[in-house]
């Protein structure tokens, strides 16, 4: 484990590693009160089976959030992220293929 700052104060990254830990933390208090409204004990579980249902938990509120986001802001989505499940839209690709067309024909030469 590494801390980069990306040339940011340390201060700026304590700011945002504090943001993350509140909301992990939140996370957490969550997965133990959902566990406990449905009788189960988790703290006579192993903490690597907690770490897997925290982290399964996790990686499906992403992918909902990104779901909705995409639906909603989908500039923001393709800002923020580099993901090989979105791809340009038919309109982008024929754009692109246009273009392309367009410069191939202005390097041939015409007889």
């Amino acid at each position: 484990m590494s801390f980069e700052t990306y040339g940011l104060p340390e201060e700026k990254y304590l700011q945002f590693f504090e943001e993350e830990a509140e909301l992990h933390c939140k996370a957490l208090n969550i997965l133990h009160a959902v566990a406990e409204r449905n009788n189960i004990d988790l703290s006579g579980t192993d903490s690597k089976f907690i770490w897997e249902l925290f982290q399964s938990c996790s990686y499906n509120a992403d992918d909902k959030c990104r779901v909705l986001q995409k639906e909603q802001d989908p500039d923001e989505v393709k800002r923020r992220f580099w993901d090989p499940i979105i791809t340009p839209s038919r309109d982008e690709m024929m754009e692109e293929i246009k273009a392309t067309k367009e410069l191939v024909e202005k390097l041939l030469p015409t007889d």
